[in-house]
């Protein structure tokens, strides 16, 4: 199946926030309380990127809340 194109951006850039962070070590032994805490605070820089227009910030704090989307999914999986 293909991707469409803006969601393959949006990966992309995910992917490259996560090999950014890559120091930090991985998140499969975070709590979900932890991760849920991080995904809120993330949204509330959203908030504020929002406000005050600035779109770079905007798509990256989206792109902050979408990984840690995905940690919460990827740690509460069944394999």
């Amino acid at each position: 199946m293909t991707q469409r194109p803006e969601l393959q951006r949006f990966a992309d850039r995910m992917e490259s926030i996560l090999k950014d962070n890559d120091h930090k070590g991985g998140w499969d032994n975070e709590e979900n309380d932890y991760l849920f805490n991080y995904l809120m605070a993330e949204a509330e820089e959203l908030r504020q990127a929002i406000e005050i227009g600035d779109e770079d910030k905007v798509r990256k704090e989206c792109c902050d809340l979408a990984n840690l989307a995905m940690m919460l999914f990827n740690n509460n999986e069944d394999l």
